[in-house]
This record gives C-alpha cells, sequence and structure tokens, in this order.
C-alpha cells in the first residue's frame, strides 16, 4: 500500500497487483483477475470518470501468469473509486469477511452456495456483521430480536427494501421493489386476489395440474423406471402451475417437447453469469445500468411473456371470455372490478405488473433487504445504521442455527407439531418472510404444496384400497396410511375383531396401512390353510424390520430356514423336558398362592376386591424367567412386579 495523488481532499489507497495475484493459485482465478481488471477499466471509459491521478498514470501492467513461474509483476493498479466503502464497517467496529475489488465480498458465492456462504459467514463473524455487494455496504442481521425490531416493531423506518432499479419496467415495477405509496397501492390491489375465495377458485387447476404429475409417475414406472428424478418432477409441477394459474396456458410439460413458454421461463428461475453480472453492476453502478437499459432478464424472455400477456389480454376483450385464473383476478383487480363484472379494457403496460409479479412469486430469496428511512439505532448493540444502507436479514442462517433448531439440518417436522410449538423461538421461522411486507403468494404456495402432498398421499398410500372391493369382498373401509388398522385405536383388538365379523361376515377384507388382508373365521377354511393346504401356507405374514432379535425369531423366519430352527426349538418342549421343568412351574405356582392369600386377607379386612388380571400376568412373567432365564425373583408378586418394572 502506497500513497498516491488524488482529486480534491480524498484520500486515496493503491492496490498492489502483486500481493492479489499471490493469492490466486488457479488458471480459472487467473483469468477471472484479468477479467475484472478489464472490467475497470471498460467502466471507467463508459462512464467517462475523471480519473483520479493523471491518466499517464493509469496505466495497466497485466501480470504473467503465477503458475508460470515467473517474476512476480510490479506494477499498481489504482483502483480507489471502487473500493473507498471497503472500510465502510472496520471504521464502526464491524466484522465481516475481506472484499476484493469490483465484487466486493459477492465472490464468496463463486465457489460455495449462497446458502452456505451465508451460514459459514454467521457462524465466522457472529450474528452481526458486514459485507458488500460490490461496493455497496449492507449489514447482515440473523438475530431473533432484532429482526423483531426491524420487521415488526420499527417497519414503518424499513418499509422499503434494496434499490435494484435498472430502468427495465418488468423489474422495476413489481411489487418486490416498488418503494412508499407505490407499494402500498400495489400492494392494496393485489392482496384481494389471494383472499381465500380467490384461492378456492383456482384449486382445481392445481389439482389437475397435480393429476397431471401422477400420470408422469405412472408412465415412468410402466416404462419400467427404477428411479424417479423427483426434483425435476417436482419443477415441472411448478411450471405446469404457473403457467395455467398465472397465464391460463396448458403446457404439455411432462410430453417431452420443448415449448417457448418452458425455454424462456427457466432462463428467468436458473442463475447464469449475465444475471449475476448484471446484479454486480446494479448494486455498484445504478446509474450506468439505467443508461444502458440492461435488464437482470433475459430480454428474449421479457420480449416473449410481454407479448404473451398482451395477447392473451387482448383475446379475452374480443371473445368476452371469463377464467378462473390468476391473470383474470389480477386483471379484475387492477380496475377495481368484481369477477362477475364484464371485463374493463385493459392497458397494455399492465402487463408489466402482472409479469413482474409473476416472478416475484416465484422467486425465492435467502435473504430479506430493508432500508432505513433514517439514521437507525439497532438494538443495544450500539451500532448506528446510516439512512439509506442496506440491512438483510439472514433467514438461512436463523434456520439452520441449532440455538433454535437442534439439528437443523435432520428433517423433524414434529418441530412445529402443536405440543411442540412452545419450544420454537419467536422471530426464528420465516419461509415467507415477516411483517407487512411478507411474501404476497404465501397462501398460494402452501396451497400448492399440500395439495400436491394430499393428492400424492391419498393416490400412492391409498392405490390398493380398491383391491377387496374389486373383487366383491365386503369389509371395513380404509383410510389412508392406516388402512382399517385405525379402528384398533378406539377399541380393543378383540372387539374389533368379534364385530367386523359379525358385521361382514366369517370371510371380509382389510388393510394393514395399504397392504390386504382376508379375515377368515370359517372352521372348515381354516382346516384347509393350517392342515390340508399347510405346504402353500407354510409362512407367517413379513414382518422384517432389520433388527435381528426380530426378524430372527421362529414367528418371522420363513421356509427352510423356519423348518431348521423349528426342528432345533421342538425337542426342547417334549414331555420329558416339560416334566422337568414342571417343578419350576409348581413353585411360581406357589408364590401366586402366597400372594393371593395375603391379598385375601388384607382385601377381605378393608373391603377391596383382587386384581386378579394382574396376578395370572405377573405369574406368567415369573415363570418365563424361571423356566427361560434360570432367575428366580424373589418376595411377593407385588414385589415381584416392581422388580420387573425395574429391569
Amino acid at each position: 500500500m502506497e500513497p498516491t495523488r488524488c482529486l480534491g481532499n480524498e484520500t486515496c489507497a493503491v492496490i498492489t497487483t502483486n500481493d492479489m495475484v499471490k493469492e490466486y493459485s488457479t488458471g480459472a482465478m487467473y483469468i477471472l483477475f484479468l477479467i475484472q481488471e478489464a472490467l475497470v477499466v471498460i467502466i471507467v471509459y463508459s462512464l467517462r470518470i475523471p480519473p483520479p491521478i493523471p491518466l499517464q498514470e493509469a496505466w495497466l501492467v497485466l501480470p504473467k501468469h503465477p503458475l508460470g513461474g515467473v517474476e512476480e509483476a510490479s506494477s499498481y493498479t489504482k483502483v480507489n473509486f471502487l473500493t473507498k466503502n471497503y472500510k465502510f464497517w472496520t471504521s464502526r467496529g464491524i466484522n465481516g469477511p475481506k472484499p476484493i475489488v469490483l465484487f466486493g465480498t459477492f465472490y464468496q458465492n463463486f465457489f460455495k452456495p449462497m446458502t452456505e456462504v451465508a451460514v459459514d459467514n454467521s457462524t465466522k463473524y457472529g450474528k452481526v456483521y458486514g459485507g458488500f455487494f460490490g461496493t455497496r455496504p449492507f449489514l447482515m442481521i440473523s438475530d431473533p430480536k432484532l429482526v423483531k425490531e426491524i420487521m415488526i416493531k420499527d417497519f414503518h423506518l424499513f418499509a422499503d427494501r434494496d434499490d435494484m432499479i435498472t430502468g427495465d419496467s418488468l423489474n422495476d415495477r413489481s411489487l418486490f421493489n416498488l418503494k412508499g405509496d407505490e407499494w402500498k397501492n400495489m400492494r392494496s390491489i393485489i392482496s384481494p386476489t389471494f383472499s381465500s375465495g380467490k384461492m378456492r377458485s383456482m384449486h382445481p387447476i392445481i389439482s389437475n395440474c397435480v393429476k397431471n404429475l401422477e400420470k408422469q409417475f405412472e408412465t415412468s414406472v410402466r416404462n419400467g423406471k427404477q428411479e424417479i428424478e423427483l426434483k425435476k418432477m417436482m419443477s415441472n409441477l411448478t411450471m405446469d402451475v404457473i403457467s395455467q394459474c398465472a397465464f391460463g396456458t396448458e403446457l404439455d410439460i411432462y410430453g417431452g417437447k420443448t415449448s417457448d413458454f418452458i425455454t424462456y421461463a427457466q432462463k428467468i428461475v436458473q442463475p447464469s453469469f449475465r444475471l449475476w453480472f448484471v446484479f454486480l453492476m446494479v448494486v455498484s453502478f445504478p446509474k450506468f445500468i439505467q443508461w444502458t437499459g440492461m435488464s437482470l432478464q433475459d430480454p428474449g424472455a421479457s420480449t416473449f411473456f410481454r407479448a404473451a400477456i398482451r395477447s392473451i389480454i387482448s383475446r379475452r376483450k374480443s371473445d368476452k371470455t371469463k377464467q378462473r385464473d390468476y391473470l383474470q383476478l389480477i386483471l379484475n383487480a387492477q380496475n377495481k372490478t368484481l369477477d362477475t363484472t364484464d371485463e374493463p379494457d385493459v392497458e397494455g403496460d399492465k402487463s408489466d405488473q402482472i409479469y413482474g409479479e409473476t416472478d416475484q412469486l416465484k422467486d425465492q430469496k435467502i435473504n430479506k433487504s430493508k432500508i432505513p428511512s433514517e439514521d437507525y439505532k439497532l438494538g443495544d448493540t450500539g451500532i448506528t445504521i446510516p439512512k439509506g444502507t442496506t440491512v438483510d436479514v439472514d433467514i438461512q442462517s436463523i434456520h439452520h442455527n441449532p440455538e433454535y433448531y437442534p439439528n437443523p439440518d435432520r428433517w423433524d417436522p414434529e418441530r412445529f407439531m402443536p405440543e411442540n410449538r412452545d419450544q420454537l423461538v419467536p422471530y426464528t421461522y420465516m419461509p415467507f418472510g415477516m411483517g407487512p411486507r411478507n411474501c404476497v403468494g404465501m397462501r398460494f404456495a402452501l396451497m400448492e404444496a399440500k395439495t400436491a402432498i394430499a393428492h400424492l398421499v391419498n393416490k400412492y398410500l391409498t392405490r390398493n384400497f380398491n383391491y377387496w372391493k374389486s373383487r366383491g369382498i365386503d369389509g371395513p373401509k380404509p383410510i389412508a396410511l392406516f388402512g382399517t388398522f385405525y379402528q384398533i385405536f378406539f377399541k380393543p383388538n378383540p372387539i374389533v375383531v368379534l364385530e367386523n365379523a359379525r358385521k361382514y361376515g366369517n370371510i371380509h377384507g382389510a388393510f394393514l396401512g395399504n397392504r390386504p388382508m382376508l379375515c377368515i373365521a370359517d372352521p372348515d377354511l381354516i382346516r384347509d390353510i393350517a392342515i390340508k393346504d399347510f405346504h402353500v401356507f407354510v409362512d407367517h405374514n413379513d414382518f422384517q424390520s432389520g433388527d435381528p432379535f426380530s426378524d430372527r425369531s421362529l414367528f418371522n423366519l420363513m421356509g427352510d430356514e423356519w423348518r431348521k430352527m423349528r426342528s432345533i426349538i421342538s425337542p426342547t418342549f417334549s414331555s420329558g423336558k416339560m416334566r422337568s421343568m414342571h417343578p419350576i412351574v409348581t413353585d411360581c405356582v406357589h408364590r401366586l398362592e402366597n400372594y393371593l392369600m395375603e391379598k385375601v386377607i388384607n382385601n377381605v379386612r378393608h373391603n377391596k376386591e383382587i386384581e386378579l388380571k394382574k396376578a395370572m400376568s405377573d405369574l406368567t412373567m415369573d415363570v418365563i424367567t424361571s423356566c427361560a432365564f434360570g432367575t428366580q425373583l424373589e418376595c411377593k408378586y407385588i414385589t415381584t412386579h416392581i422388580h420387573l418394572n425395574q429391569l
């Protein structure tokens, strides 16, 4: 680092290319460095920025490849205008990752997914740390108490989100980027389109999309596929829902044919170099982006969807057609009309807002950015956030913090069961954001997810439930997941068996989960199955669990393994072996007699009854421990019961 001359009273820093090149240990990083430096020169000349030093001193000597073993470059790249903000946080005593020229701290996302970067930084630098989007500083927060203050308590100071204005109306007029009264007006127009009534009107469309997914599953299975790429399937479902609910357009999403809609939609949702480049330019040089008219979205995709929406609107106006999709709802809302009125005229530029809002609905943000409208004291941290500084709520780190969610990477839906809700820390669960600017399409997204789950569960956990009915066999009605087994949740199993036999006959069908079983109470048929045709019914039900104590038991063994084990065990129950164990059984019965005599005396004195079922259960346990394990339990049966509980 050495001083250099600057315009005005600024103190400028000089970054040596030598030190930077040493950090780049691969050819790829070297190329990235060259691109970075070339962009600096392009930006300077494009913006016609007066150089901070005489132009003849602003020369650039690119270093040779660091892996080539040549001497280090000794020249300097003077890029003060790209680094002048990089002491913004350190000067305020706030820690954070070290920024680099042009990219700030955003370069971390080139090497790891954004989700991992967020969690790693939070672990390393704490719940409040500073970073940079290019040259623009932002404060990252993952403290629930501070989240509450920013998103709820002091929302009036953080009503606006980050300034991502590009000059492209599809981006600038989206609900995500609107500010102040414009945002309030647009939100008040859009919110009613996500009411319970409007969601119900679109539910049949979503159900139809899920049925298309079911058919694709069945087709994949029929074609012999052993594995199904579920992520791709669910992505296709989402695309199908968006096209039908938002645009009223049916796609052959699973047919293998690529349509323009799918092609351009994928360009919007998939990350690309262009997207990252324009994003960095927006945050570092917003005026340059507005001047050039560059868009975050692919120009072809923007053109396609503008034309598609205008075409759909025009067709509905000319045909006087009405559909129950989101496009129709938002058109009505934009014109402050009811669904039952005639279709009014719609200006073509409304398509910008419609498409922009649709993009916002499916766009998933890791962080929620806020901008204070005045200098803001951040809780009791001693930090004052200057007006206009970006504040990001780090949702990813909060959701994966073991302080709030033990074993955060383990799938544990029981965390959110009603009986466990009191264990959740407030303001640590924000899948759709929080506060007045939470996701406006939350109810729609949840409806889609729940509809898909309900249909698929009903389809594949109840797929056998016509098994007995199709064969003309009566029986109790099964329910998803449990089959007819749910009956024993309300009555003892023997009573359920008797009632079913009386109601449905000596032969009726039932289900263990989705597995069909035939219940028989006819003696003649029992003789055929258990004796006459035993060679056909050798095996018991298959209850393999992976536990050797269960799987290797005589009850669960099958075929030759069962025969071999039976031939070993059967001789231990011969008449001679039984006579040798009879004295042990007699001793157990004597202990029962003594116990009962004592209980009779005490209970008659106090007018109490003897719980005989418990006493006989204790006898059985005493016989098993004495005969099978050679263990004689002491004292009376009531003491024995205590010992058994301890064992």
